[in-house]
């Protein structure tokens, strides 16, 4: 299993993800937020398909579903959501990423 707390930001509406490999393809998902566009994205994935997840940037089902769900568009849920099944997938190494606001 490989789970992920993301940090969404100014809302303060933290989540948690949860991905489980059912089989070499396929993956279980759980989202835990108090956010509700954000619990109602991860309702769309109970499972998902590697094929339908892990598409070139912008095409992915995750992408396509929060298009029409979230109302804000630099929500980083989808991309953590993103990162945890290509982790559980070993498609990649699971590290940490962070965007930090750099004053000058």
């Amino acid at each position: 299993m490989t789970k992920v707390k993301i940090n969404p930001g100014v809302c303060g509406m933290e989540c948690t993800v949860e991905v489980s490999k059912i089989d070499r393809m396929n993956f279980n998902v759980k989202v835990e937020s108090k956010c509700q566009m954000v619990t109602k994205l991860g309702e769309q994935f109970k499972t998902i398909n590697m094929r339908d997840a892990l598409k070139k940037y912008g095409q992915s089902v995750v992408f396509e579903q929060a298009s029409q769900i979230l109302a804000h568009g630099t929500c980083p849920v989808p991309t953590g959501l993103l990162k945890a099944i290509e982790a559980e997938a070993r498609m990649a190494l699971p590290r940490d990423v962070s965007i930090t606001f750099i004053k000058e």
